[in-house]
């Protein structure tokens, strides 16, 4: 997989978790010594939509590997710059943490146009 051109800084953040019988939202925590150790990390696959006629994708690879507030898992995102502002495909999955026995989720996200200052000085 060739590595895309990137873009712009963003934050790819994730909360694990399912509903209890009741309905409520039982999150995985991280904190107090809780599974999964500090060494797992979820997985998000990220496909892109490209800018391109052809209608290809801009496919990236993101372990989320840090970790705050008990629950959430999170990590630096370099958005592609070859990509269209419609929908991206997010896949989370949490691979290398086989007792926790985390089922892949996947998402469609608006892109959406930067927020912030680009490399290029564009807004």
């Amino acid at each position: 997989m060739a590595r895309p051109q990137l873009d712009r800084k963003e934050i790819g953040a994730a909360v694990i978790g399912t509903k209890s019988s009741t309905g409520h939202g039982v999150m995985v925590r991280h904190d107090r010594g809780l599974p999964p150790e500090a060494n797992i990390h979820p997985l998000a696959e990220i496909s892109f939509p490209a800018k391109t006629a052809d209608g290809g994708l801009v496919l990236m690879k993101l372990a989320l590997d840090q970790r705050c507030c008990n629950v959430r898992f999170f990590a630096p995102l370099q958005v592609p710059i070859a990509v269209s502002d419609r929908q991206a495909k997010i896949t989370l999955s949490f691979p290398d943490w086989k007792e926790g026995k985390v089922a892949p989720s996947t998402v469609e996200v608006p892109i959406g146009e930067p927020t912030g200052e680009r490399k290029d000085g564009k807004r």
